[in-house]
């Protein structure tokens, strides 16, 4: 047990992976939790928004979150940090207009939305990105613990706040899913922006000229950025246009248990990426075959 104890939480990078096990795990009970609540349309039309807008938050920003986790974590300045955080803003407010239009568009094909879900799937696409930003932010920053710990609050937060508003039922069970989530990611970007409030010194000025510099430097990661986020979720929304309503609701929870195998080699890698770009000899790491073929 010690054994066990020290392979998985003896190190920041252990922790890391440890983690995003047991959230990736949690995560997986979540969907089929809701997945039974809401029934195959609902769902449907709740994978659709989470894809739709994981898909557009890669596109805008998964360059230059890139561009900025593989940095060397004491080369990176606050001013760096508060252009990212700018940019991501931003960014969360475009992914949620796009996200609603594209939700209008497929409401047309599919079947008609009231007024609230145009309105929570703004909120959600906002703050989804600005969750998923805030924590690269983290992670280039070398905050790996503290990454950790809010991977697991989010799913724990989700998980009770959806069983506290099925059990009011003062709202529908569609609303009570999306809220869940929106509550969990505006509970963590509070908390991680008031961490980058104590530690960095916050300048605005030049702000937008270092952004535009930030943006300028990605170029050569967007692609790759873009390209790796797409892989494994154009499939959901392509599916969701094309294919019967009901179809894409089963296809989702299949490929999320799928997904659930994949938390490993995606949680080393960015930790891999962090040791590689580090400044520090005993951090630093090279990319071995055991790495490769992960």
């Amino acid at each position: 047990m010690t054994r066990l104890r020290q392979l998985l939480l003896g190190s920041p990078g252990r922790l890391f992976v440890s983690t995003r096990g047991l959230t990736s795990g949690l995560a997986l009970v979540l969907a089929l939790y809701y997945t039974k609540l809401l029934g195959v349309e609902k769902r449907s039309i709740l994978v659709f928004i989470m894809v739709s807008a994981l898909i557009l938050t890669v596109i805008l920003t998964s360059g230059i979150s890139l561009t900025l986790r593989n940095r060397p974590t004491g080369t990176i300045k606050s001013s760096d940090l508060v252009s990212f955080l700018f940019i991501i803003t931003v960014s969360g407010i475009l992914v949620g207009v796009l996200n609603t239009l594209l939700l209008t568009y497929y409401a047309g094909i599919r079947s008609d939305l009231t007024s609230a879900i145009y309105i929570i799937c703004f909120i959600y696409s906002f703050f989804a990105c600005i969750n998923l930003g805030f924590q690269d932010a983290l992670v280039a920053r070398g905050n790996i613990k503290l990454v950790s710990f809010f991977d697991l609050i989010t799913i724990m937060v989700q998980g009770l706040s959806l069983l506290f508003f099925v059990y009011l039922d003062q709202t529908s069970l569609f609303m009570s899913v999306m809220i869940s989530f929106v509550f969990s990611y505006l509970l963590i970007s509070f908390a991680t922006l008031s961490v980058f409030i104590q530690t960095e010194s916050i300048n605005f000025n030049k702000v937008i000229t270092n952004s535009k510099k930030l943006i300028k430097a990605s170029g050569n990661n967007q692609l790759f950025g873009i390209a790796n986020g797409l892989t494994d979720r154009i499939d959901r929304l392509l599916i969701g246009l094309i294919m019967p309503l009901a179809l894409l609701s089963k296809y989702a929870l299949i490929t999320s248990i799928i997904s659930f195998t994949r938390f490993f080699p995606e949680a080393y890698n960015r930790i891999l990426l962090l040791r590689h770009h580090s400044t520090e000899p005993r951090q630093k790491r090279t990319f071995g075959i055991t790495s490769l073929i992960l």
